[in-house]
């Protein structure tokens, strides 16, 4: 049975919040696919300060993932949507005061990235890794994730987007742990 049936996208940008989220529906063959509708993206609940709504969709989307029917969509959709998921909750629940949990999502998130070896799905997992290791003041992780997000240009080829937000928590771990000035010259480099 289908979890949830997409509509259009376009009806789903007026749908209420109980609508949006992460959906499975029945492609070819009786194959599934996660559906993150565009116009919403699951994260702009977590953006706009929805924690409740957004755990909830974070929540169903990690717990609909079947690594074995949904392990290509990062190559057909551009990410893999249980990475981002996880990203997302690992910020999610820093915010709201589970930092073991928040800690527990970000692992998640880059082993699984790890394991599919899809390069964007990379970033965005140590990206956003690097950045709740600077949230909780825990400096020892983020060059390395940082360091690994600016190779990946180098190696894979990913876009300057995620070079961008490599240089950011270099910099930023930078003027916290040793020379804030020296970080901000590196900023405007």
């Amino acid at each position: 049975d289908d979890i949830g049936i997409l509509p259009d996208p376009q009806v789903l940008l007026g749908a209420p919040a109980e609508r949006r989220g992460c959906f499975q529906r029945k492609a070819d063959e009786g194959a599934t696919v996660l559906v993150l509708p565009s116009g919403e993206p699951h994260g702009d609940l977590f953006f706009v300060g929805d924690f409740a709504t957004a755990r909830t969709h974070f929540d169903n989307c990690v717990d609909l993932y079947d690594e074995v029917s949904h392990a290509d969509h990062a190559y057909l959709f551009g990410q893999d949507p249980r990475v981002i998921a996880l990203s997302y909750l690992s910020w999610l629940l820093w915010i709201t005061g589970n930092e073991d949990e928040a800690g527990e999502a970000g692992a998640s998130a880059l082993k699984h990235a790890r394991e599919l070896g899809h390069p964007i799905t990379l970033a965005f997992a140590l990206s956003y890794a690097a950045f709740l290791h600077l949230f909780k003041s825990d400096h020892e992780e983020v060059p390395a994730y940082a360091g690994e997000l600016i190779a990946l240009r180098e190696s894979q080829g990913i876009p300057e987007l995620w070079v961008a937000h490599g240089n950011v928590a270099m910099a930023w771990h930078q003027g916290e742990v040793h020379d804030a000035q020296e970080a901000a010259t590196q900023m405007k480099a």
